[in-house]
């Protein structure tokens, strides 16, 4: 059950009483486990959002390829429609002859 504005209060208060009760290597020894864990916390929100970054940047980068072939593709298809030669295509779009048959085959079928 959650506890109410005043409960919370007076756990905060009981909490710094026993802090301050404490001598004085125990509160050092207190204050650098709580330095540690707000350390580590940094630590993985930082591992995080670097995380985050370089997957969203990863998945922009491989989504303009994957356009970028795609679209190569609808050219390669609207080449061939217009009866372009072999030559011809593969100059224009860097692709190979295997790749165009393959194009071919996919638009005869």
């Amino acid at each position: 059950m959650a506890l109410s504005k005043g409960a919370k209060a007076i756990q905060r208060a009981y909490e710094q009483l026993e802090y301050l009760s404490q001598d004085e290597q125990a509160r050092e020894e207190y204050d650098n486990y709580i330095q540690s864990k707000i350390d580590m916390q940094m630590k993985m929100d930082y591992a995080e959002e670097r995380g985050i970054s370089k997957g969203l940047s990863q998945g922009l980068s491989r989504g303009r390829k994957e356009g970028e072939k795609e679209k190569t593709i609808e050219i390669i298809k609207n080449m061939l429609k217009s009866n372009l030669s072999m030559e011809t295509i593969m100059n224009i779009t860097g692709a190979t002859k295997k790749e165009i048959e393959e194009i071919e085959k996919m638009q005869n079928v």
